[in-house]
């Protein structure tokens, strides 16, 4: 799990926490931080406004920008495809030095003069964004040409990556990092939230309708918006960059950005897509029992794939935003059985994701409100929503003890469990019952909450005591007879004895010539593996013998053996 500090920002307030008090509180409760990185952009890149964009005279692959970089103007010559694009942009002056000992000068480029470089994401030591250069705009701060791009704190940002295990599906977001936080630092989580005027919108049962099939188990809620020019600002690409992901779809690309944040599996399909006589979205179950989308088609397979033809075009302006939860046991399950092809949804669903579907909501109006242009949101909502039971668990005060190894204020556990949005149901002197917040799929019994008091109350506050256990006597008559072989191995061998080792196949006519009895006639092997081993030994006595003559021929004068079977 990666997040950046200036995301985390948005859920909890850090401001005057250090990063390095960040991860030693992070590697306390029981997130190990794999590494920290710290974003460092070179001087003399600036923002430029770019005032025009030619094509080369003698070069077709080739612009002439003309571009204002803070009270001069200069001419560069640029090859990105994006360049005709671009209204503000990332510039390198003459004299800037780029990662990788890059120094720049001026140049002239196919008989034309060129006075710095536009730069793309890779060039600045960033990871790639888009194809082409730099595409900034106001999400990370107002547009001044001139001032260094270093300077803006979305640059400034450093980059948390953490190593979870598999049952901390709660942990999967931005907010679940800030979760853990708020609980260990004391620190309460921001509320994001945004007023929304219906009064001024069309609702979205005018837009198109939901018809549920009864078998649906899933969790869903659907929203719908629309937007003239739909692309995500660069703050959005730049932090899906820092954590590695990217995508060809706009629309991928804003449902699991808000995914990333909130925890609530996002997906964004067309409108297009459920338009027919009656819009409508259409959710039951698949030919292999999984719950589906269906417009004109079946558009997705809830917390497993979303098909490409559900996504939006590139022209569409209006999309249907949906927030969905399905049950992690039963969706890994008939995952196992189906082997159906997944995408990024899958890994999240099968852990467990957030199911407070309304946070993507709230987020996605945030987000629009804050970043997007020309935009108008389809008020209230179509939802598939059956009541998540919380699990109850009682914890018995001596029992925890012994597990903790010492006694906890029994206050102090109850502040650690509402810390991290336990709900307590009843408290008594020898007890309390809880339950689990709906986010926990992971805590099931005593054990695991008693893990979770431990990693909040501090390991190191435990005292260390040597391990002491006493097991039962699991003695039996197979385990005296393997000790007696064992003790009869040692004492033959400590007297000289060489352990002989046969198959438990013979000659049946060398058992006869000794006058032992043989196996009956009717259990003889049907496909002996030579003719020397054609039968079941009846006694070691022969293939001693037979070793013995064997060793006799190669000039052996003392033979001690013994074989135990």
């Amino acid at each position: 799990m990666i997040v950046t500090r200036s995301w985390l920002q948005e859920w909890i307030d850090l401001a005057d926490v250090e990063t390095e008090k960040i991860v030693r509180t992070l590697n306390g409760i029981g997130l190990e931080v794999a590494g920290v990185q710290k974003l460092s952009l070179p001087s003399d890149v600036v923002v430029a406004k770019v005032l025009s964009c030619q094509k080369h005279p003698d070069a077709d692959k080739l612009h002439v920008c003309e571009v204002d970089a803070g009270g001069e103007r200069l001419q560069i010559v640029c090859g990105a495809k994006n360049a005709p694009y671009a209204k503000y942009v990332a510039l390198a002056k003459v004299g800037a030095k780029l990662p990788g000992g890059v120094e720049i000068k001026p140049a002239r480029i196919r008989g034309v003069e060129s006075e710095g470089m536009l730069c793309s994401a890779r060039e600045l030591g960033l990871p790639q964004i888009e194809d082409g250069i730099l595409l900034l705009d106001d999400s990370i701060g107002a547009m001044e040409p001139g001032k260094e791009l270093r300077e803006y704190p979305a640059f400034q940002d450093e980059i948390i990556e953490i190593e979870l295990t598999a049952n901390r599906g709660d942990c999967l977001s931005v907010l679940g990092i800030a979760r853990e936080l708020s609980a260990a630092l004391g620190k309460p989580l921001r509320t994001i939230d945004v007023e929304e005027d219906n009064s001024l919108q069309i609702g979205i049962g005018r837009l198109l309708n939901l018809n549920v099939a009864s078998e649906i188990e899933s969790n869903l809620l659907y929203k719908a918006f629309s937007a003239r020019n739909f692309s995500n600002p660069f703050l959005i690409r730049l932090r899906l960059a820092l954590i590695g992901e990217r995508f060809d779809n706009r629309a991928d690309e804003f449902g699991y950005y808000i995914t990333h944040s909130t925890g609530v599996i996002t997906r964004i399909y067309g409108y297009r897509f459920f338009e027919k006589e009656e819009p409508a979205i259409a959710l039951k179950k698949d030919e292999k029992g999984f719950d589906a989308v269906y417009g004109k088609e079946k558009g997705s397979i809830v917390g497993v794939i979303q098909f490409k033809e559900s996504k939006p075009k590139i022209e569409e302006e209006r999309f249907v935003v949906e927030a969905s939860y399905v049950d992690p046991e039963t969706i890994s399950r008939r995952q196992f059985e189906a082997k159906l092809p997944s995408d990024w949804a899958y890994y999240r669903s099968s852990r467990g994701s957030e199911p407070r579907l309304d946070l993507a909501m709230r987020y996605l109006k945030f987000l629009l409100k804050k970043y997007y242009r020309e935009f108008m949101l389809y008020a209230g909502t179509h939802e598939v929503i059956k009541e998540i039971e919380k699990r109850a668990i009682k914890i018995d005060f001596d029992r925890l003890d012994a597990l903790v190894g010492q006694k906890i204020e029994r206050s102090e556990i109850v502040e650690i469990l509402k810390s991290l949005e336990f709900e307590i149901v009843n408290v008594t002197e020898d007890s309390i019952v809880v339950k689990t917040p709906i986010f926990r799929h992971d805590i099931k019994n005593l054990q695991d909450v008693a893990e979770e008091i431990v990693r909040m109350y501090g390991i190191d506050r435990i005292d260390s005591k040597p391990l002491c256990f006493v097991e039962h006597d699991r003695t039996n008559e197979a385990m005296d007879l393997f000790y007696k072989k064992k003790l009869v191995r040692t004492l033959a061998v400590g007297n000289g004895y060489f352990e002989s080792i046969s198959f438990v196949f013979t000659r049946k006519k060398r058992l006869e010539e000794f006058g032992y009895e043989v196996v009956r006639e009717d259990l003889d092997l049907i496909n002996p593996i030579t003719n020397e081993l054609d039968t079941l030994r009846t006694s070691l006595v022969p293939n001693l013998l037979h070793q013995v003559a064997e060793n006799v021929k190669t000039g052996k004068k003392r033979i001690k053996l013994f074989e135990v079977g």
